[in-house]
C-alpha cells in the first residue's frame, strides 16, 4: 500500500492509494469536521467534560473559572448535551456522594 500526504480544507492528511484517509486519520476527519451526529456527541462530550471540570474547580473554591465554564457551555452542539450541561451547573458536581 502506498501512503501519500493531501490536503484536506483543514490540514495535510495521510491518504492511501484510494485518496481516502488512511488507518483512523478518517474518524479523527470524522470527529473534527462534525458532519456526523455521532462526531457531534462526541464534541459534546469532550466539552461536557471540560465544563464538569471548570464546575468542579469553581466548588473547590477556584476564582476565574467562569469563562472557561461559558466558553464549553456555548460550544455543546446537541440538544441533550446542553440539557446535560444545564443540570451540571445546577447540581453540585458532589451531590452524588449524597445518595
Amino acid at each position: 500500500m502506498h501512503l501519500a500526504l493531501r490536503h484536506s480544507p483543514t490540514r495535510w492528511v495521510s491518504s492511501n492509494d484510494s485518496g481516502e484517509p488512511a488507518g483512523g486519520t478518517s474518524a479523527v476527519l470524522e470527529y473534527e469536521t462534525a458532519e456526523t451526529i455521532e462526531a457531534r456527541c462526541a464534541k459534546d462530550a469532550d466539552r461536557l467534560e471540560c465544563l464538569m471540570q471548570a464546575v468542579e474547580y469553581r466548588e473547590a473554591g477556584y476564582q476565574r473559572v467562569g469563562g472557561w465554564i461559558e466558553s464549553s457551555r456555548n460550544q455543546i452542539q446537541t440538544a441533550f448535551g446542553r440539557r446535560l450541561a444545564d443540570a451540571a451547573l445546577q447540581v453540585s458536581p458532589l451531590a452524588w456522594r449524597d445518595r
